[in-house]
């Protein structure tokens, strides 16, 4: 898992980045629900984030991942799930370039490499 980590957090600023360029070419501007929800999917990344950086490395028979699974398995279900809805509000405001479904498929393939 750890070594999926750092990619997980790089591929999640690729998407937004693609995201926000191609929300610009196609003269979209973000509100509302959508903007709640881009800024919902950073805020998740950003505590899964702090979450990694304050936990210890343990490297124990019982701890498969080396660091707190307890606070790391909470954040990662409230990221995945704030993930979910940015995915729903691009699709649903066709702002949909082939660089953002690249992007959104790679932060998928990571997703499933973790679990």
């Amino acid at each position: 898992v750890t070594p999926v980590l750092f990619p997980l957090f790089e591929t999640i600023d690729k998407l937004i980045i693609t995201w926000e360029i191609a929300c610009a070419k196609c003269e979209h501007f973000p509100v509302g629900e959508e903007l709640l929800a881009v800024r919902k999917f950073l805020s998740c990344r950003d505590r899964l984030w702090s979450c990694l950086k304050k936990s210890r490395y343990s490297p124990t028979q019982l701890n498969y991942l080396g660091f707190d699974e307890s606070g790391f398995l909470v954040q990662w279900v409230w990221m995945k799930k704030a993930f979910k809805s940015f995915k729903k509000n691009i699709e649903a405001h066709a702002v949909e370039s082939k660089s953002v479904v690249s992007a959104i498929r790679q932060l998928e393939l990571l997703f499933g490499k973790i679990e």
